[in-house]
């Protein structure tokens, strides 16, 4: 693995609401993602779906507590970033009632 190295700490989180339609109810929703690297990991990412009602909620956060990352660095960064990447392929399935 190579080092990396990131001059400050980061972090973002998200929030997105959807408001269905009147007459539309949700079929299916994404797991929750989530990635965690050893006891103290210096890079995670985590998301959820909940669905209420007529309303669907999607958070998501990511945070890098670390500046330097000697050794494992390369292939945490990796994994959580294809992790992230991945959640914005799945699919929210709503369905209209009767």
């Amino acid at each position: 693995d190579l080092p990396l190295f990131w001059g400050s700490h980061y972090m973002f989180e998200n929030t997105a609401t959807i408001k269905l339609p009147e007459g539309f109810k949700v079929k299916s929703l994404p797991g929750q993602a989530r990635s965690f690297q050893g006891a103290k990991p210096f890079m995670w990412y985590e998301a959820s779906f909940v669905a209420k009602d007529d309303i669907i909620v999607f958070k998501d956060r990511f945070e890098r507590n670390s500046v330097y990352e000697p050794t494992r660095g390369y292939q945490v960064y990796i994994k959580t970033i294809k992790e992230s990447a991945q959640l914005a392929k799945k699919w929210i399935v709503v369905e209209k009632e009767n």
